[in-house]
């Protein structure tokens, strides 16, 4: 046998995040399953190439698109394997017996997609922007484990690739048929960046919303008890957050006045640069300076109060639960 080599095998890949095992078994569609491509000289043991292919569907190209990631054979460590008879849960619903690869790299993992879609990479839909996210991390970390299906690999072709890794002289294959300009139906790839999840905005991680209505077959609550206090709870969170509103519309407000006063402070000392101190403009200038310190309290005022509402309403809203609470 020329090479050593499995293409397209149905895939999962597992890494770690913050200290959190994570792990990517479907696509999207979820139909189609996660792909790795492994080849190398059996010969030489020197061309290799190493592929994950990720079905995903980009906003500009919904439909027959994917992500591949590409192992640079230059920047592999080492490389592990194992028989796992007993699959992670994850793996389960893939593989009843598996085979574990462990790579450690020196440099992260290459990110390609189709030359013709726009950057930065969006999602068609929330599915492949879960997946994207999932990407991201992939593309950040330089170790990884591929589980494929047992038996693909003999024990003899396992230890062959991990002593070419060992001996550090394997390099990308030549195969044209791997050439980035190939791929994709022809389309041909390009190297991206996937960009990290936006966090949420300010409004939409306060923005709070009455829970749904109580299922029919729960016991009817008093007139006097549930319904009113939830009522109550949801207006006086409201009111907080509008009151939030407005000290932040207020506070930024006196800033950009104050901002305007600090520049006409800078532009009349450039004017004064060089001339003889003039009596009027120094008074100019000493009551725009007490007018930006007397605004700079207002912002310190404003912001003192908003965090001190914060804090009273707050303590008032967990108050009115406990005792709700407590009185049944």
């Amino acid at each position: 046998m020329a090479c050593i080599a499995i293409n397209e095998t149905t895939a999962v890949v597992e890494w770690r995040w913050d200290g959190v095992t994570r792990s990517l078994a479907t696509a999207d569609p979820d139909h189609d399953a996660i792909r790795f491509t492994l080849r190398l000289d059996r010969e030489t043991q020197s061309g290799a190439h190493f592929e994950i292919s990720v079905p995903f569907r980009f906003k500009d190209k919904p439909a027959g698109a994917g992500v591949c990631l590409r192992i640079n054979p230059f920047f592999i460590k080492s490389f592990a394997y194992s028989d796992v008879p007993n699959p992670p849960d994850a793996v389960k619903p893939i593989f009843d017996a598996t085979t574990s690869l462990d790579f450690a790299l020196d440099n992260r993992i290459t990110v390609l997609i189709p030359s013709d879609v726009a950057e930065p990479v969006v999602a068609a839909r929330a599915r492949s922007g879960k997946i994207l996210d999932l990407l991201h991390e992939l593309s950040c970390i330089t170790s990884l484990r591929i589980y494929i299906q047992q038996s693909l690999l003999s024990p003899d072709e396992l230890k062959t690739i991990s002593q070419a890794v060992e001996q550090r002289q394997i390099k990308p294959s030549p195969d044209p048929d791997y050439d980035v300009s190939r791929m994709f139906g022809g389309i041909g790839a390009k190297v991206t960046i996937i960009a990290p999840p936006k966090p949420p905005s300010y409004m939409k991680a306060t923005r709070t919303h009455p829970p749904p209505n109580a299922p029919s077959n729960r016991k009817r609550p008093r007139q006097d008890s549930h319904p009113e206090f939830c009522n109550q709870f949801w207006d006086k969170l409201q009111k907080l957050e509008s009151k939030v509103d407005n000290l932040q519309a207020d506070n930024a407000k006196l800033r950009a006045e104050n901002a305007q006063l600090k520049d006409k402070v800078e532009r009349l000392e450039k004017k004064c640069e060089g001339l003889e101190p003039v009596d009027a403009e120094e008074a100019v200038i000493i009551e725009i300076r007490d007018d930006i310190s007397s605004l700079d309290h207002r912002v310190k005022c404003i912001e003192d109060a908003r965090d001190e509402d914060l804090e009273d309403i707050k303590e008032g809203v967990f108050d009115e639960l406990a005792k709700r609470l407590i009185g049944g």
